[in-house]
């Protein structure tokens, strides 16, 4: 009677989500957005308000960072899907002229190469760059995990100075990351 799609990347199923209407059938299509995605029997997106996260996200880092003049960041994103740019939309769209991003690493949604990724940024810049660092924007808490890993594990020359990390889930086992932590950084999903 109906199918739910629930794709990695909505663009990509294009092709699929036409098949489906074709046929007559049913479709709602999950967490993604389809862009322009039309059909009578086409009955919509479920999906969180992305650019509302990330709109909530940016208000919070302009609070957060009101009283600095230079906040450098990195941003860790889950992939190409609508999701990430929605969510960083709705941050960039208010996020203050204090924020200065030093690079966007795409995890796939994966700890594991959240983790890595950050291995390998504090294993290829200055102490200066390091101990600049004020804040990490991602987009889910297992990129979180992974992230947090690496900077526990960091025993460079650097003293890591970063402030906030966000995210977006609240999961139980991320938040105990930031119990357990000796580094001083705050956690806000």
């Amino acid at each position: 009677d109906m199918i739910i799609l629930w794709p990695m990347e909505g663009e990509a199923l294009r092709s699929a989500a036409q098949s489906i209407v074709d046929a007559g059938v049913k479709l709602v299509v999950y967490d993604r957005l389809i862009e322009g995605f039309t059909a009578d029997t086409f009955v919509g997106d479920i999906m969180g308000d992305n650019v509302g996260i990330g709109k909530n996200m940016g208000e919070y880092l302009n609070e957060f960072f009101a009283d600095d003049d230079d906040v450098q960041y990195l941003r860790f994103v889950g992939d190409s899907s609508t999701v990430t740019s929605q969510r960083s939309e709705g941050m960039d769209g208010v996020l203050g002229d204090n924020f200065n991003q030093a690079e966007t690493l795409v995890t796939n949604w994966s700890t594991e190469e959240a983790q890595g990724q950050m291995e390998d940024w504090l294993n290829a810049h200055s102490v200066e760059e390091i101990e600049a660092l004020d804040l990490i924007v991602t987009h889910d808490d297992e990129i979180v995990d992974g992230i947090m890993n690496a900077l526990d594990a960091y025993s460079g020359e650097a003293t890591i100075n970063v402030k906030l990390i966000t995210s977006v889930g609240g999961r139980e086992e991320t938040m105990q990351k930031f119990e357990s932590t000796k580094l001083g950084v705050k956690f806000w999903t």
